[in-house]
C-alpha cells in the first residue's frame, strides 16, 4: 500500500531533486502525485509500499539534519551580501499576493478578538468594542479567500457578520474567491439557523439580508459535482451556489467549469474559482489605488 513520505506544499525544485535521489540511492521505488488545479490537493512524494517507510523516514531525518545547517548558512550569508528576499523585494516582486496575504492575517486576527469581547467585564469589554470597531474603520477591504474552510464556521460566525455588515455599511471594498463568498451568509439575522436547516436538506425560506439582489459569484454546483472525487470520499453539506442563491443572491457562473469569472457589484468582488483569484486581487488592489 502506497504511503505519503512528503507534502510538496512549500517544498522547493532543489529539495524535491534531493530527496528524489536520495530515495532512488537507496532503491526505494516512489511516485509523484501533481497539486490539483482548483488547489484542494498540494501534491505528493509517495511511497509505493508502506514497508519502505520507516527506513525512508530515517533517511529523511538524516538529509534535514545536514539541510538545516546548509540552508541558515546559505541565507546568513546572502543576508552579508544584500542579495536575500526581505519583504520590500517580495513586495516589489509580488504586489498583489503580499497586499492579499496581509489582509488575511488582518481579518484573522478581527475575528480571533471580537468573540473574547462578550467573556470580559462590562466596562473593559465596552472599551474593547470600541478598539475593535476602531480597527474595523482602519482597513480599507477586507479578503476572504476559499477552500472549505468557509464552510465549517465563517459562514455562521457572528464577529465576522458583524465585520461585514459594517464594511456593507460604508461601502468597502469585500473581496471573496472560490467558497469564501458562503462566509456571507454570517450577516443573516439567524445564520446559525439558515445554516442548520440546510446542512440536514431542508430549503430555509428567503431571509432579509443586506446582500439580497446582489450579482455574485462562487464555486458552482457543477464544479462541486466535478470535484466529488477529490474528497476521498467525504460529501459536502450542501453547495454554496444553493445556499446563496437561496438567501437572496443573483448567482453568476462561468460558461466552462474551472474557468475564471469575477463579478462586481457595489462594494463585492466575487471570484467564482481558484482560476479568478488573480483577478479578484487584481480588482482588490486597484479599489486601494
Amino acid at each position: 500500500m502506497a504511503k505519503l513520505l512528503l507534502n510538496l506544499r512549500n517544498v522547493g525544485d532543489d529539495e524535491y531533486a534531493d530527496v528524489c535521489t536520495l530515495l532512488d540511492q537507496h532503491g526505494i521505488a516512489w511516485y509523484r502525485t501533481e497539486p490539483s488545479p482548483w488547489g484542494i490537493s498540494n501534491g505528493g512524494l509517495w511511497l509505493r509500499e508502506d514497508t519502505d517507510h520507516p527506513r525512508a523516514k530515517a533517511l529523511m531525518a538524516e538529509y534535514q539534519a545536514e539541510r538545516g545547517p546548509r540552508i541558515r548558512a546559505e541565507r546568513e550569508q546572502a543576508l552579508r551580501e544584500g542579495t536575500a528576499e526581505t519583504f520590500g523585494s517580495l513586495f516589489r516582486r509580488r504586489p498583489v499576493y503580499v497586499v492579499l496575504v496581509l489582509l488575511a492575517m488582518a481579518g484573522a486576527a478581527a475575528l480571533v478578538l471580537l468573540p473574547l469581547v462578550h467573556a470580559l467585564p462590562a466596562t473593559a469589554a465596552t472599551v474593547l468594542k470600541d478598539k475593535a470597531r476602531s480597527a474595523m474603520v482602519a482597513f480599507d477591504a477586507v479578503y476572504i479567500p476559499g477552500g472549505h474552510a468557509p464552510m465549517q464556521d465563517l459562514l455562521k460566525s457572528p464577529a465576522l457578520g458583524r465585520l461585514l455588515a459594517d464594511f456593507h455599511q460604508r461601502n468597502k471594498t469585500t473581496a471573496l474567491v472560490c467558497h469564501g463568498p458562503i462566509a456571507l451568509l454570517s450577516t443573516l439575522p439567524d445564520a446559525g439557523g439558515f445554516v442548520a436547516k440546510l446542512e440536514v436538506g431542508a430549503m430555509p425560506a428567503t431571509p432579509k439580508w443586506i446582500y439580497s439582489g446582489y450579482q455574485m459569484t462562487v464555486i458552482s454546483n457543477q464544479e462541486e459535482e466535478q470535484a466529488k472525487p477529490l474528497l476521498g470520499g467525504g460529501e459536502m453539506k450542501f453547495y454554496p451556489q444553493t445556499a446563496l442563491q437561496r438567501a437572496g443572491a443573483t448567482f453568476s457562473s462561468n460558461t466552462t467549469p474551472w474557468t475564471g469569472h469575477v463579478v462586481v457589484d457595489r462594494e463585492l468582488i466575487t471570484g467564482q474559482n481558484p482560476a479568478s483569484a488573480l483577478e479578484v486581487g487584481q480588482r482588490l488592489v486597484e479599489r486601494l489605488k
